[in-house]
């Protein structure tokens, strides 16, 4: 197969800045646990900033490092549940391009084969090897404890998708961060909150959630034919939409813009299946319809509630059981 190189570009951050500001702020908050990850194209800068946070000896310093592949696929320590753009099947850069068509399948009809099909997929998943919290695109530590206090912070800006996809799974889990911190090095300011940009695009996850439960028929995107998850995927909201009386429809789509999707009237709501770099769109109220993530229908549907398990974008962690009746 051909090879494919990343490129993440780089960005410049002044580490003597940041250091001193973040080091200020642990000391003012008492924290003795930090998390870190952040937006790739610092990547050259975040070793150097880590060395000089663990000098502090009261503050255990954790890192979220880029997952690794080996030949094309990915390592035993690195076989994540949520993919990062070090995956070869990112969709970003996927070996085999997305179909830039707009065919559509007829309403979703489901064999005994097809079911079996997504329990197996869904089993296999779940006996694979998963030492590792991943979030982000980033892997954290195996032994990550997500039961103690710690304090989060992110690099980056904080319109990033990466940012809002960590905080939304963060603030699922049953033992949220204690702080939410983010230092933007573009303007050199660490922000201690939330900020109101988040609180909006959060507001807006939620409403468009209560949009589709009122729904009566679904559109189900697929952006990335190449993943190898898909085809299971849909089958299981293809179930599930079923089970709960409603009806669905297939789009093999590519890239997604509001063109493509103000042609189907029938639709009241679409679901996204993507890779977890392209599941939230910065631009969605160009949209004339709600899209939705798997995790989201399955909340919409009353499968699960917010906090009963963590917020994934990842269609993999869909399929592991935790977001599926």
């Amino acid at each position: 197969s051909m090879p494919v190189l990343y490129s993440f570009g780089k960005a410049n951050m002044k580490v003597d800045n940041a250091v001193q500001s973040i080091e200020n702020e642990i000391q003012a908050s008492n924290v003795s646990k930090l998390v870190i990850l952040y937006e790739v194209k610092y990547h050259a800068q975040i070793s150097e900033l880590e060395q000089r946070l663990k000098s502090e000896d009261d503050v255990e310093v954790i890192v979220g490092r880029i997952p690794k592949t080996l030949n094309g696929t990915m390592t035993p320590s690195t076989q994540s549940g949520q993919s990062g753009c070090g995956r070869d099947e990112c969709c970003k850069v996927s070996a085999e391009p997305s179909q830039e068509c707009e065919s559509t399948i007829e309403p979703a009809t489901e064999t005994a084969d097809t079911a079996t099909t997504v329990e197996a997929n869904s089993d296999q998943l779940n006996d694979g090897v998963t030492n590792y919290f991943t979030t982000g695109g980033l892997e954290l530590p195996a032994d990550f404890d997500l039961g103690g206090p710690f304090t989060f912070l992110f690099i980056g800006e904080e319109t990033s998708l990466q940012y809002m996809n960590i905080i939304l799974r963060f603030l699922s889990t049953k033992s949220p961060p204690v702080h939410y911190w983010i230092w933007r090095p573009a303007e050199e300011k660490l922000a201690t909150d939330l900020s109101p940009h988040f609180q909006k695009q959060l507001n807006r996850r939620f409403y468009m959630v209560q949009k589709a439960r009122l729904a009566s028929v679904f559109g189900i995107l697929v952006a990335n034919l190449s993943d190898r998850q898909t085809q299971s995927a849909v089958l299981s909201l293809q179930r599930m939409v079923k089970d709960h009386d409603r009806a669905s429809y297939i789009f093999a789509v590519g890239k997604i813009n509001p063109a493509k999707l103000s042609n189907f009237g029938e639709i009241d709501c679409f679901v996204l299946v993507a890779c977890p770099e392209h599941s939230l769109l910065e631009n969605d109220r160009d949209f004339p319809l709600p899209i939705i993530t798997p995790g989201e229908l399955s909340m919409a549907m009353g499968v699960t509630e917010w906090g009963e398990v963590d917020y994934s974008l990842n269609v993999e962690d869909y399929l592991k059981k935790r977001w599926s009746a």
